[in-house]
């Protein structure tokens, strides 16, 4: 038993280090991680099946797809026969509640709604936080609220909320007559002055963070959730790239108006067509239908900009409705195919991977297949692919072996041993947020299938009594110092020692608490050296070693 803790305790070197300085270090970091991760966590379903799922992305997708073509033109085109077919258009821009409450005339409600539902979302992150904070679990409903509101903001009204945000800015400091972007509507209704300008912008700062963290907090990295999940993927940055481009539209709109229409779908194709080409060739979702939903989105947006482009130029509206309805299915039986043939591409490639990705990608079938018999191979793969200087390899890479381990090798001690490359791993925003999550999931996994997780814990607690004890040790020196002085300070010598006081009577209870609750040889072996060198109470510090030396055994 010994001679395996201490195996374990060399294989965890590089654990403890982390853990000391960096992982639970910030209180802050621990607290806004702690809160943003239960606000977007993902929960497993049973009885949901795949196909509902399906149809969900497929719907919410299709949502943002039409939301982002209504931003393509201006009620007001100078193409000929516009006016026939402008009642088509106007029915796509129903998807979004902004052009339903202008058609309506109701846009001062459509303002205060937006305000509401971005200030409720506020005040009850904040009331979740707070329980988050004093350490207490949250009623149903405080839970189930804030998490509604925020797949709200962030999914079917994310465009329509950044719209009227940007509109009502844009009126409030502009002296026009009406709003061009909705049929002529007057300028008066979204005229709501200096306040109006501040609470759009405060809630833009709002709406965007949210967004952010949305999607790094919601991502599920591992590769045995891709049934489970549709949105499990490798990373989020193509997703944030996404919600960047929806937000930029909607800046574009409102700042091009209708007097540089083709110079605005340009721009706007540009990106499309970049965003498209990153959806088929990065795939960084596990699941293949996802990838293909994605792409589909974004090759049918970069197509019907593209249409627009060309009616415009030969100034006849019909072939825009035309060609939208007719190119869709190619461009849909386009990007699938694309995917499915990147994907087996990817497979059969015999390229070295120029980033770790790229490695994951290629092989990715490997990682999902449970049934995959040669696993040691796969541990190899990575064992090669971490030591090689080809690429660097972040914090994503050591997760991603120690989810294989976990998940489908099903060995948990090979697991915890890959983990400790982790702090030799490159850093990252994201990668820290899951870092972060698997550290929290393993701390508060108490089974015996998985004794170790105790040992990161004792660590947790070691590491900042360890850190208590070296400031009374800089104490200690510091009054030494002063008390040798030709003219010693009293007042200085009496804080010194005060705090010395403070830190003793400190130290010994952490350090018999730590030594009762863990029975671990570290807390032991300072506890004693605390009471041999510092207490000066050698009876004491002679009990604690026999206690080291019997647990020594056990």
């Amino acid at each position: 038993m010994a001679n395996d803790l201490k195996s374990f305790q060399k294989e965890c070197k590089d654990l403890h280090v982390f853990l000391s300085q960096s992982l639970f270090s910030s209180k802050f970091k621990n607290y806004f991680y702690g809160v943003f991760c239960q606000l977007f966590k993902v929960k497993y379903n049973r009885k949901t099946r795949p196909n509902i799922q399906l149809t969900y992305e497929v719907l919410i997708n299709a949502t943002f797809t039409l939301q982002i073509i209504s931003l393509a033109w201006y009620p007001k085109m100078k193409v000929h026969g516009w006016s026939s077919y402008k009642t088509f258009w106007k029915i796509i821009g129903w998807t979004s509640y902004d052009s339903i409450c202008a058609n309506l005339g109701i846009m001062n409600f459509c303002f205060f709604g937006t305000i509401s539902l971005i200030g409720m979302c506020l005040v009850s992150f904040t009331v979740f936080g707070f329980y988050i904070y004093i350490k207490k679990d949250p009623p149903i409903y405080i839970s189930i609220f804030p998490k509604k509101i925020a797949m709200l903001l962030t999914t079917v009204c994310l465009i329509p909320s950044t719209m009227i945000l940007l509109m009502i800015t844009k009126y409030s400091m502009l002296d026009t007559q009406e709003i061009e972007e909705y049929d002529g509507l007057s300028s008066s209704i979204l005229d709501f002055g200096t306040i109006g300008i501040i609470l759009s912008i405060l809630c833009l700062l709002i709406l965007v963070p949210i967004n952010v963290c949305s999607e790094y907090f919601s991502c599920d990295i591992q590769h045995s959730h891709s049934e489970k999940n549709l949105k499990s993927r490798s990373f989020s940055l193509l997703d944030l790239q996404k919600r960047i481009f929806y937000t930029f539209t909607c800046v574009l709109f409102v700042s091009f108006g209708d007097s540089n229409v083709i110079v605005h779908q340009a721009i706007l194709l540009s990106y499309a067509l970049f965003l498209s080409y990153k959806s088929v060739t990065v795939l960084q979702y596990f699941n293949i239908f996802e990838n293909i939903i994605e792409a589909c989105k974004m090759g049918s947006i970069s197509t019907m900009i593209l249409v627009f482009i060309f009616g415009e130029i030969l100034d006849d509206a019909l072939i825009i409705v035309v060609f939208t309805l007719c190119l869709q299915p190619i461009v849909f039986l386009l990007m699938a195919r694309l995917v499915r043939r990147n994907y087996t591409r990817l497979k059969d490639s015999t390229d070295y991977p120029s980033n770790q990705y790229e490695f994951e990608r290629k092989f990715r079938h490997l990682l999902i297949d449970k049934d995959y018999e040669d696993k040691l191979w796969v541990l190899d793969l990575f064992k090669v692919y971490w030591k090689a200087n080809q690429f660097q390899k972040d914090k994503l890479f050591v997760i991603w072996e120690f989810s294989y381990c976990i998940t489908i090798v099903k060995n948990e001690r090979l697991a915890r041993v890959k983990l400790s490359k982790i702090a030799n791993a490159k850093s990252s925003f994201e990668g820290e947020i899951q870092e972060w999550r698997l550290f929290t999931w393993l701390i508060k996994r108490k089974c015996k299938s998985f004794p170790e997780t105790n040992y990161l814990e004792f660590l947790k607690e070691y590491s900042r009594i360890r850190n208590q004890d070296e400031e009374l040790c800089y104490t200690l020196i510091e009054l030494q110092i002063e008390i040798s002085l030709k003219a010693p300070r009293i007042h200085k010598i009496v804080n010194l020692a005060n705090r010395t006081a403070n830190y003793i009577i400190s130290l010994s209870e952490d350090f018999k608490s730590l030594c009762e609750k863990y029975k671990n040889l570290e807390g032991y072996e300072l506890y004693g050296g605390f009471l041999e060198s510092i207490k000066n109470d050698h009876e004491e510090a002679n009990i604690i070693t026999r206690k080291k030396k019997w647990n020594k055994f056990l």
